[in-house]
């Protein structure tokens, strides 16, 4: 047994008593104890030959054991706490302090001691305890010195003070039943554990952490003063069900307290409902008394919706069975000044009656959607619009989890929405028999029938990283094709749905009326290079903080800028190497420097996991060679080709009886490669795709099924590029009226070159020998290039410098020449 009182430990002496089952064990010496101690009981099991097991440990405040003795007669009372498989009785023996003032009144009995307001004077007299949430509140003043007075920590805490102290004011300390005491008592537990240094330390590394249990003691504390209050009586129902809430809301406080003395996470959102229930921000920016007088900041009962209670909240949490995965370490908002087109576009939106409600943010993997993402959060809970958030991690989730957290999340948001969610999932047994059939019936219905309700605080869902969805459910498809049936609710309801370019998720949008912003990677605007060059700025200077050794003048601009250019819009590329340069500690310089000299061919371990996970997610191993010809050839093509060029130079790699087409395959590259304007032109997305990809120490997915052998592509473009020269060139290919005619003054020339001589074939006579230059030495003897060849110089050359004449390229004729002489020697 291990005893602590406030905080310090004390010595217990084990008694055995023959014939008696009772374990027993004295304090020496005899502890002192006021109202405002807290007394830690810790039990153990019998050690074992491994170690000795902790059992439950019980807290028990001296305000509980003076109210338990108040107005008993007698110096020794035996207080009893009944706790998890044991029990605890406590010998109080209770003395006149030689410093305390009798202050007893005539006809007084069972005085006993208690402390003065300061705590050090001593009063003997008729015993008027504080009432728990008094003492609650004096706890929670001194844990808010803890956190910096600008911080969100400290605007939530003032917000939870003042519900604290409107408690306090309605609920006198001789009127109070005995449960809602023992709330208050559950709540300065709560608080006076995170004042200990041990547990505020990992209470502060976990971000929801401190405003989720704020939130459940706002929520906790608002429900025991309508307890007090006759006018709420009928509200809050029977008897029975306001005893059964009260032990909901002891079991939240007691998970609460084993998961962080335990070291685990706290959930992001405590589960907690009430009619007057606070949204749960860490972003309050105005007192409650400000937001209680405006009604801005709680959620009153509208005409038709029902207070429901916390038994019946708990019903709907067992039968939509929300994901409650923990999102705190995901929470990276923007960086201050940062990404400030996307968000004013994105909010903008918001309000904006005239845009479409549904918003698709989309990006190439690390261009910081989820970063975003979350800014956008902290911005609907400042507005009180967050209905609620899905995060997908990958394959963590399956489709039917979405609609049914959402659900659960958005009868949290509006009393309204809780009531027709509930009523459907009584009403309707086939609610939850299919994603479509959930979406429906508990997103669609509830929103439709509140539409009046929510015209003023129109809820807002967003849903990130919908590619990570498990897709392999049967259930994938039909997700995907109620994201656009959200264009028939009412258009101040909206959803923002983050995800990377995936194939089907892009086919799903396309053609409806969607707002789309899309975060470019490569030829990036100067706001995306000024963003990234901020981020880098701000790591080095976190590291110059760890570090005072580093100067102040570390690393010079013009490093900081060669970082932000080969990063190129590639947040998690700038991510990675800052973090690069910080482990490499002393050795930091180098390691910036070989950063800097090998750009975006730098090999970095987690970056290449991260890129042969955007690999897997997009082929399957059995689609290992359409993906090596199609990428191979978008990564070493020397300028844009469009999908129509692709088709020509890999029209013998995708036979119609393949049941693989080029352009599916090309969507599903899309995470990796951006597929622009009518001609659907193709492009990397950033250059570390191709280095990856052709590196095989770098690229080994699947027994090198993935990687891609730049000889070997760059042959087979060789072969392609002669080809199509072989069948596309000819005689006055522009079917020009006279030889003689110069190239000026060919009559609305660009028109006839794009009839005469499309771009495949323009490519083909462009680049054709730095394609074969790209060979290795042992593709020399290829018979199939040295026929094509000696069939291009033999019939075709003379058409082709015709070509390269009317395209203004002549120039390129004396270096291909060049190159097929080389190769062929």
């Amino acid at each position: 047994m291990e005893l602590l009182v406030d905080g310090d430990p004390r010595t217990t002496t084990f008694r055995l008593r023959e014939g008696q089952s009772t374990l027993s064990w004295e304090v020496k010496p005899a502890v002192a104890i006021t109202n405002k101690s807290i007394i830690t009981l810790q039990p153990y099991e019998a050690r074992t030959l491994i170690r000795r097991r902790r059992v439950e440990s019980v807290t028990i405040q001296g305000d509980a054991i003076f109210r338990f003795c108040s107005g008993r007669v007698g110096d020794k009372q035996a207080y009893e706490r009944v706790c998890m498989g044991y029990r605890v009785l406590l010998s109080v023996a209770m003395q006149r302090d030689p410093r305390a003032r009798d202050e007893s009144l005539p006809g007084m009995t069972g005085h006993m001691i208690t402390p003065g307001e300061n705590g050090q004077e001593l009063f003997f007299g008729p015993h008027t305890a504080p009432n728990s949430f008094k003492r609650s509140l004096e706890s929670l003043i001194e844990l808010m010195k803890l956190f910096p007075s600008e911080s969100s920590n400290y605007e939530t805490a003032r917000t939870t003070r003042t519900v604290l102290k409107t408690a306090c004011e309605f609920m006198p300390t001789d009127d109070v039943e005995e449960d809602v005491q023992h709330l208050g008592e559950q709540i300065c537990e709560l608080l006076v554990h995170m004042q200990v240094p041990r547990y505020s330390e990992r209470l502060f590394s976990q971000v929801y952490a401190i405003p989720s249990i704020l939130n459940l003691i706002t929520n906790a504390a608002t429900f025991a003063e309508d307890c007090s209050k006759p006018e709420f009586k009928e509200d809050l129902g029977t008897v029975e069900l306001r005893k059964a809430s009260l032990e909901d809301y002891d079991r939240m406080f007691a998970r609460l307290k084993r998961n962080f003395t335990a070291g685990k996470d706290i959930p992001e959102y405590t589960d907690v409902y009430y009619r007057k229930q606070i949204t749960p921000t860490p972003l309050l920016i105005h007192s409650f008394e400000e937001d209680r007088k405006s009604g801005a900041n709680t959620v009153e009962l509208e005409p038709g919706a029902r207070a429901i209670s916390l038994g019946e909240m708990e019903k709907l949490s067992n039968s939509l069975n929300p994901d409650f995965t923990p999102t705190s370490m995901l929470n990276q908002c923007c960086l201050e000044g940062t990404r400030r087109d996307v968000l004013y576009r994105i909010i903008s939106w918001f309000n904006d009656p005239n845009e479409p409600n549904v918003l698709w943010l989309t990006g190439a993997p690390g261009t910081g959607k989820t970063t975003i993402a979350w800014s956008l959060i902290a911005e609907l809970e400042k507005q009180q619009r967050s209905a609620g958030k899905f995060f997908f991690r990958q394959n963590q989730h399956s489709p039917y989890q979405l609609w049914r957290t959402l659900a659960y999340k958005m009868a949290k948001f509006h009393p309204a929405i809780k009531t027709g969610v509930y009523n459907t999932l009584v009403s309707d047994s086939e609610a939850l028999d299919s994603v479509d059939l959930t979406f429906e019936k508990l997103i669609v219905g509830p929103l439709k029938a509140s539409e009046a309700l929510l015209v003023n605080r129109g809820p807002i869902i967003l849903i990130d990283g919908l590619e990570q969805c498990a897709q392999w459910y049967g259930d994938w498809k039909t997700l995907l094709e109620t994201l656009p049936k959200w264009l028939s609710l009412p258009h101040h309801c909206k959803l923002i749905v983050t995800s990377r370019p995936q194939d089907d998720i892009q086919k799903v949008f396309e053609g409806k009326d969607v707002k789309r912003i899309e975060l470019l990677t490569g030829d990036v605007d100067s706001d995306t290079n000024d963003d990234i060059r901020a981020y880098l700025t701000h790591r080095f200077a976190e590291m110059r903080k760890q570090d005072k050794t580093i100067p102040e003048d570390w690393p010079d601009w013009d490093s900081t800028w060669k970082l932000v250019e080969h990063a190129s819009g590639f947040f998690k590329w700038a991510a990675i190497a800052a973090d690069g340069i910080q482990a490499a500690l002393a050795d930091r310089e180098r390691h910036l420097s070989m950063i800097i000299d090998g750009g975006p061919a730098t090999k970095f371990d987690s970056l290449d996991e991260y890129l042969e996970e955007i690999l897997r997610m997009a082929f399957e191993e059995s689609s290992a060679e359409a993906f090596r010809a199609t990428m191979g050839t978008i990564a070493l093509s020397k300028e844009p080709l469009t999908m129509n060029d692709l088709e020509h130079f890999l029209d013998d790699r995708f036979p119609s009886d393949s049941g693989v087409s080029l352009e599916d395959t090309c969507y599903k590259l899309l995470p990796m490669v951006s597929i622009n304007g009518d001609n659907k032109s193709l492009t990397l997305r950033h250059k570390v795709f191709k280095e990856y990809l052709t590196d095989p120490k770098r690229c080994a997915l699947s027994d090198s099924a993935f990687p891609i052998d730049q000889s070997q592509a760059h042959r087979k473009m060789t072969v392609s590029c002669l080809k199509v020269m072989q069948k596309g060139l000819k005689f006055n290919i522009c079917e020009l009226k006279s030889s003689y005619m110069m190239n000026l003054e060919i009559e609305d020339k660009d028109a006839v070159l794009e009839k005469h001589i499309p771009s495949y074939l323009a490519y083909a006579c462009q680049f054709w020998a730095d394609h074969l230059r790209g060979t290795s030495a042992t593709e020399k003897r290829d018979t199939e290039i040295v026929n094509l060849l000696r069939n291009f110089l033999h019939i075709h050359i003379l058409y082709w410098l015709e070509v390269l004449s009317l395209l203004g390229k002549s120039n390129v004729a004396s270096r291909s020449l060049l190159a097929a002489a080389e190769w062929l020697e």
